[in-house]
């Protein structure tokens, strides 16, 4: 249960910090756009630029020891109502951060989720309709045109491209990863002349060898993966626009002379098309009239197909280095990075030695281990984690002592007390080996000692099962620690 709330809370987290990244990404390329015309049509400027934005993920799988110091620590939403641990009791504490808190970040999770399950089951019996239409269309040998037809049977051979022709009022599209089709409505070859149809058919068959069916389908995973990130949705509409424009003088580029011919084959297409039944295709943008008028203007003017040079190219390199760094650095202090199951365990006192082990003994069963060493002697984080606990006196547990709690993920968390000082506070986060705290005798205790304990959701477990204790217990002189 507690490792359940705990994955809740991490996820939270990560999708606020998500959020900020793909904000600060958005607005880099918001200015890129507005002083640097060819961005708006370079399809790799904005394919970076949503890289960029899912950074974040692959530094989250990153082992946390591989990671650099994060220079960003977002609130731990599981822990906001242990930082009020001298104050509040610990069982209020712990109602209150898990009715207010944890339990409001399990109902998101559970919503990005459901949506997104929901949405990709949508996407998916879509395709799934949209490819057994196809398999009903008839193929283009029985199409009627004759120029026409002519010119897609000799595409058809040439290409090894399937192309299909039907009734239905659709744009020319291109379908499929492995085995391509072309889709050509009837009113597509009546509304256009030769001329105008091989242009549009050679646009599609650009999205084809440039492989944006490909980008169209992750895209449309993206947008059902990350449906709560605005930003990313933006850019992944940028980036479609780019395809398109790219596509476009891409068409023209060896023909410029043509720009008015296929800027009137795109105007008829979409009259004959406009009130026909929507199909179910991935297409890269929605056609209204501001975007019909912008993408006119810029098939029209030549100002705005000027190619990206290498001075170009070497900035956006340069600033794809930069958000990959600050993805690094800025990652937030979460325990997604690092997981307690997999990281690096030490003995929190090394030189110790161990005077009452974990289990039954004859009048009580001892949750954890003391460890018996002078007073002041150095106490040591066991493992990478952060600070939940740091106080003198926690909750009614007033024979703990001075006492450090540490979570280190997946429901792993490790306890300190009798302690005589405290190096940390509720929130640092710490690495396996650094000081926390010093060896002491507050609490009920008999003689300065370190009380160890590892807790497993609710349930302490066996220390040693993480730490390396000393094999057998060394019989200690003069005054001793009492099993807890």
């Amino acid at each position: 249960m507690n490792s359940g709330l705990a994955i809740a809370t991490d996820f939270t987290v990560f999708s606020i910090f998500l959020v900020l990244f793909s904000a600060a990404v958005y607005g880099l390329t918001l200015l890129a756009d507005r002083y640097w015309v060819v961005a708006a049509q370079w399809r790799s400027f904005w394919l970076l630029a949503v890289g960029c934005c899912l950074l974040p993920i692959v530094v989250v799988l990153l082992p946390a020891k591989n990671l650099p110091p994060s220079f960003l620590t977002l609130p731990d939403l599981a822990t906001v109502a242990l930082t009020a641990n001298e104050v509040l009791p610990q069982a209020q504490r712990v109602a209150t951060g898990t009715d207010f808190t944890v339990w409001l970040c399990v109902v998101w999770m559970v919503l990005v989720v459901g949506v997104a399950l929901s949405r990709i089951t949508v996407a998916v019996l879509k395709s799934w309709q949209l490819r057994r239409w196809l398999g009903q269309t008839p193929a283009v040998l029985n199409c009627d045109q004759t120029a026409t037809s002519r010119y897609l049977k000799r595409l058809q051979r040439q290409k090894r491209l399937t192309i299909r022709v039907t009734e239905r009022r659709c744009s020319p599209f291109v379908i499929g990863l492995l085995r391509p089709t072309l889709v050509i409505s009837k009113v597509s070859l009546s509304a256009l002349n030769l001329r105008q149809f091989q242009l549009m058919v050679r646009h599609e068959l650009t999205h084809l060898g440039r492989a944006d069916t490909v980008f169209a389908c992750v895209a449309l995973c993206l947008r059902c993966l990350f449906w709560f990130n605005p930003f990313l949705l933006r850019l992944l509409d940028q980036f479609n626009w780019a395809v398109e424009s790219s596509c476009d003088n891409a068409v023209l580029q060896k023909r410029p002379h043509l720009a008015q011919t296929y800027a009137q084959a795109m105007l008829n297409i979409l009259r004959a098309t406009q009130s026909g039944e929507p199909i179910a295709a991935v297409a890269f943008i929605k056609h209204t009239r501001r975007t019909t008028t912008m993408r006119m203007q810029r098939i029209l003017n030549v100002a705005h197909t000027a190619q990206c040079n290498w001075m170009h190219r070497l900035l956006t390199a340069c600033g794809v280095t930069v958000l990959v760094a600050g993805a690094f650095l800025v990652q937030p202090g979460s325990a997604l990075a690092g997981s307690g199951e997999h990281c690096s365990w030490v003995n929190p006192v090394p030189s110790a030695r161990l005077t009452s082990s974990f289990g039954q003994k004859k009048d009580r069963f001892h949750k954890g281990v003391d460890l018996a060493i002078g007073k002041g002697a150095p106490v040591l984080a066991a493992a990478d984690g952060k600070v939940l606990v740091s106080t003198d006196v926690w909750g009614d547990k007033v024979n703990y002592g001075k006492i450090i709690i540490i979570d280190h993920g997946d429901g792993l968390r490790s306890l300190y007390s009798h302690l005589d000082s405290r190096a940390v506070a509720a929130g640092d986060r710490v690495s396996g080996g650094d000081k926390i705290g010093a060896v002491g005798e507050t609490g009920k205790v008999t003689g300065p000692h370190l009380h160890f304990e590892i807790l497993k959701g609710e349930q302490q477990v066996d220390p040693a099962q993480y730490v390396e204790l000393p094999s057998t217990r060394k019989q200690a002189s003069l005054r001793l620690p009492p099993v807890m």
